[in-house]
């Protein structure tokens, strides 16, 4: 019997080679004279099969440039009323609902920042490689977009997406994370689960 252990935070993807599947333990007989070979793949966290939980704080792009610090609080998936609520909203269009989505941001340099240019570039929801981005709606207060945040300030506040009512169930959220390679700069996306 074989057992995954994966790191902290880390997950089991699959089994390869003599075992097969995602279980967290693989059973394997041996025979004489015949050799099997099993590979266990895993994700590291904030990887798309394996998003960071509600509450998890996670660092983006390089602290020494302008880096962010991100917890995504809470979502509410089917946020119609409390969006229809906010002056300017109209209920979304038929097969469409709004949804909620409660962040803190932290700049951990530089600034001051439009969060508005932080949000509409590098934060999107997705489901079923659909992308939908801020702007369809006006969410209620706090609208995290609205503000300007300087170095070391952390502010908290509400996005709201319009989504297709079909892809509520696997809704996450996805934000670019700048990371240095041997050949530049390249983003990288974090996703983040909005459900526990």
């Amino acid at each position: 019997m074989l057992k995954a252990s994966p790191p902290s935070g880390w997950k089991l993807w699959r089994w390869s080679g003599a075992c097969h599947g995602s279980a967290a333990s693989c059973s394997l007989r041996v025979k004489a004279r015949r050799f099997g070979f099993v590979t266990a793949s895993f994700v590291p966290p904030g990887d798309r099969p394996n998003p960071y939980p509600l509450g998890t704080p996670v660092l983006l792009s390089d602290p020494a440039d302008t880096g962010w610090r991100m917890t995504v609080n809470s979502a509410t998936i089917n946020a119609n009323a409390q969006v229809e609520a906010v002056n300017g909203n109209v209920p979304p269009p038929a097969g469409h609902q709004y949804t909620l989505v409660n962040l803190s941001l932290t700049l951990l340099n530089g600034g001051p920042i439009q969060l508005k240019d932080f949000t509409m570039g590098s934060l999107l929801t997705e489901a079923h490689n659909h992308p939908y981005t801020t702007g369809g709606c006006t969410p209620p207060s706090p609208d995290i977009s609205a503000g300007t945040i300087n170095s070391g300030q952390t502010e908290t506040g509400n996005l709201c997406f319009v989504i297709f009512t079909t892809d509520a169930s696997k809704l996450m959220l996805s934000a670019n994370d700048e990371v240095t390679t041997a050949y530049g700069i390249a983003a990288e996306s974090r996703w983040f689960a909005l459900r526990k």
